[in-house]
């Protein structure tokens, strides 16, 4: 779905839901004076880290996205562990998208975690205008994805039904 439709909010959901079964990691808009002013990882599981994904105005170096700076490092450091020692039987990774694909490392643990982690994976992916980011292409391609679009009709309902097939898997 679109930006601010509600795709982290039913990962967080799902993820209250599932408690310890879950690990991985969300991204949240971190607001100063109502604004919006950058984007941080948090991870879930037994121990919830953040750290930061993205600010406006940062005087760390790296690649940006519109106004914001990707602390890739901090990103790394937090997000990764939780990809490659997974707790429980679920991860989410919310979300494989043009800030997180700036790390090197992100994808080879997207790419590992499809194919080898034998639980399920609840991961969100972008609108794309156009073509898709590499990385989003290959996991929508993987045969045994399937692709849900949130929308504002579906987005109360979805994580009860998302819910509800990860326990008649």
């Amino acid at each position: 779905g679109p930006p601010g439709i509600g795709k982290t909010t039913a990962c967080k959901t799902i993820a209250q839901q599932l408690g310890s079964e879950v690990s991985g990691f969300y991204t949240e808009e971190v607001r100063e004076g109502g604004q919006r002013v950058g984007f941080d990882v948090v991870t879930l599981g037994p121990e919830s880290r953040r750290g930061i994904l993205a600010r406006k105005g940062s005087h760390v170096k790296g690649p940006s996205v519109g106004q914001y700076t990707v602390h890739v490092d901090d990103f790394d450091a937090v997000s990764l562990p939780t990809l490659s020692v997974p707790a429980g039987n679920c991860i989410i990774i919310d979300e494989i998208g043009k800030m997180e694909s700036f790390s090197k490392r992100f994808p080879v643990a997207v790419r590992k975690v499809f194919k080898e982690f034998p639980g399920h994976v609840i991961a969100t992916i972008p609108i794309s205008r156009g073509k898709p980011l590499p990385l989003v292409a290959e996991v929508m391609s993987h045969p045994d994805v399937k692709i849900l679009t949130v929308s504002k009709d579906n987005r109360d309902s979805l994580p009860g039904e998302i819910l509800e097939q990860l326990s008649s898997a």
